[in-house]
């Protein structure tokens, strides 16, 4: 997930967009394709972008992960 939100960085911080992260440490594995997973995150995050561009008030987008 970092690496998907190091893509988006720039362009997150250009719309002053804050991201906070709270991912849980202890996850256990999964099998999954790793760029399919990249690719549906990083249109999550291009959704949630897109959608915070015409916000005048907070524009954040917390992304947490748990088990």
């Amino acid at each position: 997930m970092r690496s998907t939100l190091g893509l988006k960085a720039y362009d997150l911080k250009i719309d002053n967009i804050a991201v906070v992260e709270d991912f849980q440490n202890d996850l256990p594995g999964m099998m999954a394709d790793p760029q399919l997973l990249q690719k549906v995150f990083l249109n999550l995050i291009t959704n949630a972008e897109y959608a915070m561009k015409g916000a005048h008030s907070c524009r954040r987008l917390e992304i947490q992960t748990r088990f």
